[in-house]
């Protein structure tokens, strides 16, 4: 299944499993630990630890999608794949505040 494309907007990006009482608190928690996920691959970015940066967007690109953000996960999976493919220090950072943009408008609804 394909992604809808990324909406770069600065408008709210809801979960697309907002409405489902099964999973709403782990929602809530992921969108709550947005805070930390960020601050570790910016200090690994600031560091230029790649491997770390690596395994950020990995994980990050595995459990977006099932708190129904796949936005993230498509982006996540472009990040990793720029530092897979050893891409200029811009581009890495392109493809990473592309991801920290669609983390930081995370939302319940």
């Amino acid at each position: 299944m394909t992604p809808p494309p990324a909406d770069f907007s600065r408008s709210p990006l809801p979960s697309s499993l907002a409405n489902d009482p099964n999973v709403q608190d782990l929602v809530k928690l992921f969108i709550a630990e947005m805070p930390g996920r960020i601050k570790f691959a910016n200090d690994a970015f600031i560091r230029g630890d790649r491997l770390r940066l690596q395994f950020w967007a990995h994980q990050l690109k595995g459990c977006a999608g099932g708190y129904g953000f796949a936005q993230i996960t498509h982006e996540a999976s472009a990040l990793e794949e720029a530092i897979i493919r050893n891409e200029s220090t811009n581009n890495v950072f392109a493809a990473l505040l592309r991801v920290f943009e669609l983390c930081e408008r995370t939302t319940l609804e």
